[in-house]
């Protein structure tokens, strides 16, 4: 195993970690996750600041992702 190895799997354990509170830190006003919410009845998604905020709530996950990189902003994978 080498250094850089060992870097990225300590990295892949942070991020395996990381809270909304270690998001926000990281930069709330530029990076977002997205969820899937139910709205009347139907599943949509909503883009969210690092910080929990919701910025836009679409149809599609894709329509998600897109919307956010058309607004200079990270998505960013959590689970």
């Amino acid at each position: 195993m080498t250094d850089t190895d060992m870097d990225t799997e300590t990295d892949a354990e942070f991020l395996r970690t990381i809270t909304i509170e270690d998001l926000a830190l990281l930069g709330a006003d530029e990076i977002v996750y997205v969820k899937p919410v139910t709205v009347d009845s139907k599943i949509a998604f909503s883009v969210n600041l690092a910080d929990g905020r919701p910025v836009a709530l679409v149809d599609n996950f894709e329509s998600a992702i897109a919307s956010a990189i058309e607004n200079e902003l990270f998505p960013m994978s959590v689970h």
